[in-house]
């Protein structure tokens, strides 16, 4: 019965899609008539506005520069919309498929862990930031009923962003912006349906108040249940989340709190190759944990804002953070290994339960002044993180050794054990403290970047470390359509304690610097706008010399060209995406010369939306992964794959309020595939899976 209405369901689709593009050639006729409109909209242009086919906004959020429009800033920069975010909903991944729209992102990880990575070097959203703020989110299922924006940074960004206690970050950032209350009130219900039994419910509520709406109240809830597109993976999540904003003459403060709870049954996680070649993939909704495995887990933010303008060339600012993360039961068959080229492997269990704290505050001044004919944005900055916690272990779970097939769901048959005894320890202190100083000088046609950084990073009893990062950024405007920039940026992350393996055992290694080096142009048609630029990488790797001493003679190098388009080409069509080219190689150590794993040479995305008319629209989306290696000695080679996304919805009133009734369909060709998670290790594909939301206003 289900076969046949996923059958129905491809029908209609197909059918409304080949009307819709016989639609378009006429459509086509009337869209010139349009353009001269959509200019006058361009003149309302704002760093806080959407660009044409509301896909991307204008501006992102560049750190302590705060909201930057993307022609005016000498760097790689894509703020993806809730409107975007919502057209590739698809609940404990929506957040890795709204980033991925840009196409120096890659996905990394599936449902349990929302990894990524971007130009070739990875990051986990322990280091993304929420409005400015580090170290505020879980590295798990992250939700996104609650956010208006999604800001991409490519590229290194501790001397816009701040330094990093624990993460690891070094060629971008993700800062996750907030809903805050808008001048209209907001009250909205949405009910989802996805997967193989998920049901989704979300609230979203907005008031401003006050004589001249200074306040402003956002509210956003959601609670789902149920099995995902991997069998037995049943996922029940809850979140709140609150914004409470003043902005009034020349104060403007901001409160954000979220609490958010999840507990996965057979958690989502990757396939460790062992001594095997990568195997043909099995049926996409194929789970390789037992049904009694579970990640459970609550987190809680807190976050603060507040600038002051003492007049229009001075204003004060400071942000603060805090993050409780509490994973009472990481219980899991921990990433299953091939054992036999028939797709047998075996695993042990293990419960390790995890509490982690992070802190994080900034201030800061920021000063405009002119000398002579150059106008000049100074923003000098201090900021610090702190990160603790514990962790739990039990022992006895590595003497249980489980046995499955990826082919046959065998795994099922093991017996649940039983945890008598847990061993605590705490992890390492870390705190990381910088200074950052930046002057944006804008003369004529020109914008210049200056920057400098200075970082320290304290590991308790074991590390301690500092170091200076220089980065430069110039840009050159031949008109208000078209810019050419280029950028040599540095970013610095911990070093390490060299180990008693070496000959300089026990010497503390210097920060890490990556740097970059990027040109490229940028344009702005008005309804069609984007960038395109050369960039190059190097992060420097340590590794042992011949003398067996540990030092930083090796580097991970990521080189290539990425384009990033988005606007509404012709009046009706919304489109974002793009492609990337890059060549992620390294030099020194065992992998001289070899490939990064995991990291395809091309990579493409586009996602559209047509409006057929005012109610009904079509949606699709297309990704692409070129070839890659699943392992760093560039053994194992992981297929191409593409996959094709088709979707649909209709919008009509009720009582002057919108009512909205989406689908998506996912991989509607059903294409099996793999991708890298990690050296050695390997994620199941998305299956084709359909996503039903009724979206109501009130």
């Amino acid at each position: 019965m289900l076969k046949s209405k996923k059958a129905l369901v491809m029908s209609v689709l197909c059918a409304v899609a080949s009307a819709g593009f016989v639609a378009s050639a006429s459509a086509a006729d009337t869209t010139m008539q349009g353009d001269l409109a959509e200019v006058v909209v361009e003149g309302k242009r704002s760093v806080d506005s959407e660009y044409a086919g509301g896909f991307v906004g204008r501006g992102g959020n560049i750190g302590i520069l705060g909201r930057q429009d993307y022609m005016s800033t000498p760097m790689q920069v894509t703020s993806i919309t809730a409107k975007a975010i919502d057209s590739v909903k698809l609940p404990g991944q929506t957040l890795t498929q709204a980033v991925t729209l840009d196409p120096a992102v890659r996905a990394r990880g599936g449902n349990a862990y929302n990894d990524i990575s971007i130009r070739g070097y990875s990051i986990s959203p322990h280091d993304f930031y929420v409005d400015g703020i580090y170290g505020l989110m879980c590295q798990s299922s992250i939700p996104t009923n609650w956010l208006e924006r999604i800001d991409v940074i490519s590229g290194p960004s501790t001397f816009t962003h701040g330094g990093s206690s624990a993460g690891k970050s070094v060629s971008g950032a993700i800062d996750l912006i907030p809903k805050k209350a808008k001048d209209d009130p907001t009250l909205n219900f949405t009910e989802t349906f996805s997967g193989r039994g998920n049901w989704t419910e979300a609230v979203d509520i907005g008031q401003r108040f006050g004589k001249d709406k200074e306040w402003g109240v956002r509210v956003n809830g959601a609670y789902s249940d149920g099995e995902t597109f991997r069998k037995k993976e049943d996922m029940t999540m809850g979140n709140i989340f609150v914004d409470i904003d003043y902005n009034k003459k020349n104060t403007r403060a901001n409160f954000f709190y979220g609490h958010t709870h999840v507990k996965e049954m057979a958690p989502d996680l990757p396939l460790n190759l062992g001594k095997f070649n990568v195997p043909s993939a099995p049926k996409l909704s194929t789970n390789f944990q037992a049904s009694w495995t579970d990640y459970s887990y609550n987190t809680d933010i807190l976050g603060i804002s507040f600038e002051h303008d003492f007049n229009k060339n001075l204003t004060w600012f400071l942000k603060a953070g805090y993050q409780d993360e509490d994973w009472y039961s990481c219980f899991e068959s921990y990433y299953p290994t091939l054992v036999s080229d028939k797709g047998d492997f075996e695993s042990y269990i293990e419960q390790v339960p995890i509490r982690l704290f992070r802190k994080s505050a900034s201030t800061g001044m920021k000063l405009n002044f002119e000398t002579g004919k150059v106008k000049h944005n100074v923003v000098v900055s201090a900021d610090k993180s702190w990160y603790s916690g514990y962790w739990g272990d039990w022992a006895a779970g590595y003497d249980y050794i489980y046995n499955g097939n990826i082919y046959d769901n065998s795994i099922e048959q093991s017996q649940k054990p039983s945890v008598d005894h847990l061993d605590w320890g705490p992890y390492a202190k870390q705190t990381s403290y910088g200074i950052s100083f930046i002057d944006k000088l804008e003369a004529g046609k020109f914008t210049t970047l200056l920057g400098l950084r200075h970082q320290k990073d304290h590991t308790s009893g074991a590390y301690k470390g500092s170091a200076n990062a220089p980065s430069l950024g110039l840009m050159y405007k031949f008109d208000d359509k078209l810019a050419a920039y280029g950028n040599w940026i540095q970013g610095i992350t911990p070093g390490v304690v060299v180990g008693s393996r070496y000959k300089n055992k026990g010497d503390v290694l210097d920060p890490v610097k990556t740097t970059q080096r990027e040109l490229g142009v940028k344009w702005d048609n008005g309804n069609i706008g984007g960038t395109a630029s050369y960039f190059y990488v190097n992060q420097m790797i340590a590794v042992a010399d011949n003398n067996n001493v540990l030092g930083y003679d090796g580097h991970q190098m990521s080189k290539g060209f990425q384009v990033n388009s988005f606007g509404e080409p012709i009046k009706g069509l919304h489109l974002l995406g793009g492609f990337m080219y890059m060549e992620s190689t390294n030099k020194g150590g065992s992998y001289d010369g070899l490939y990064v794993n995991s990291q395809p040479k091309w990579n493409a995305t586009l996602g559209m939306e047509y409006d057929i008319n005012d109610r009904f629209a079509l949606t699709s989306r297309a990704v692409y992964n070129g070839s890659s290696w699943a392992d760093s000695s560039n053994t194992k080679r992981l297929s191409p794959w593409t996959r094709l996304d088709l979707g649909a919805k209709y919008t009509w009133m009720q009582n002057n309020k919108p009512i909205t009734l989406a689908l998506n369909v996912y991989n509607v060709l059903d294409h099996r595939y793999w991708y890298g998670s990690g050296n050695n290790t390997i994620m199941l594909g998305t299956p084709r899976t359909a996503v039903l939301s009724l979206s109501m206003d009130f």
